[in-house]
């Protein structure tokens, strides 16, 4: 992969039936172009393909240390930072100096007890803090150099906010919400393989620039959070086997150039309209589905899950 570009992933939960059954040919490449579907930026453009061969393994290549675990959802940047202004603003009207001083022991149980197996993390939070008000402050004084910038960044986040946002975010239970809109005569699938090549089609049509199909461990699936019921420990749901994991290239140079973090909004926000498009699509076809994408809409720890697919 050329070093100048990475990838921003995006997982979409799945499966029962037959459908279940078809990440047993995620490296089955076929025989035409399609397994060479790589990192150009245009879906059905010259650039897009590229001998992926090489860098295949039949096994993810990590090794596993100690007993794996589910991971807290604290341990998600921007779901900890949000927690935090949640309680600031709701018994100090902002009052971040204050809440400093008081330490960790006067936050909520849940807050309290992460911050101190991590206390690094309170602190940096502080910090963050200062530098974001330091930021609004010198924004009068760039705001003309940086602007388009800004406004360029979001509008590629606008996807990622509000209430009408595509795809909706989930109500209700897992059992309920994945199932919904359904079609309850299912489309029978040929086999595993034929079912793998057919969602890899779809979603190589959507937009996305690799696609990879992988058994969803429980280790990858948030523990404290899931959306649609709020916080508290649950198990995994039954038909939460398989993931289709797609990513889009992302380009370093423009990262940098951008300090409006506007270029991984135009990652995320592609990504949001693949997963969402792909959900319609499985649920259309009769089969439970739910879109992952970060950086906020997702119960599903991404990068691992990318090694696996």
């Amino acid at each position: 992969m050329d070093r100048r570009k990475f990838l921003k992933f995006a997982g979409l939960g799945s499966g029962t039936l037959a459908l279940a059954g078809f990440s047993s040919a995620g490296f089955m490449a076929g025989k035409n172009k399609d397994g060479n579907t790589g990192f150009g930026r245009t879906p059905y453009g010259k650039d897009q393909f590229f001998n992926r061969k090489p860098f295949w393994v039949e096994e993810p290549t990590y090794e596993v240390v100690g007993t794996p675990k589910r991971i807290d959802y604290l341990d998600r940047l921007f779901k900890r930072n949000a927690e935090m202004y949640r309680f600031i603003y709701s018994v100090g009207q902002g009052n971040f100096e204050t809440i400093q001083e008081q330490g960790i022991d006067a936050l909520p149980e849940h807050l309290s007890e992460y911050f101190r197996e991590h206390p690094d993390a309170f602190e940096e939070f502080f910090t963050a803090i200062e530098k974001a008000q330091e930021q609004k402050s010198n924004w009068p004084k760039y705001r003309e150099k940086y602007l388009l910038a800004d406004a360029w960044s979001s509008a590629h986040s606008s996807p990622l906010k509000g209430r009408d946002s595509f795809p909706p975010e989930p109500q209700g239970t897992p059992e309920e919400w994945d199932f919904n809109g359904v079609n309850p005569d299912p489309l029978p699938l040929k086999s595993a393989k034929h079912g793998s090549k057919l969602i890899k089609k779809i979603a190589h049509s959507f937009g996305a620039t690799l696609v990879g199909i992988a058994k969803v461990k429980p280790e990858w699936v948030y523990q404290g959070f899931l959306r649609g019921v709020g916080k508290g420990d649950f198990e995994i749901p039954k038909h939460w086997e398989y993931a289709v994991v797609i990513a889009v290239p992302h380009e370093w140079e423009s990262f940098y150039a951008n300090p409006t973090y506007g270029t991984s909004y135009d990652a995320y926000s592609m990504l949001r309209f693949i997963a969402g498009k792909l959900e319609t699509f499985i649920r259309e076809i009769g089969y439970p589905a739910r879109s992952h994408v970060p950086p906020t809409q997702y119960d599903l720890v991404m990068p691992p899950l990318a090694i696996d697919a």
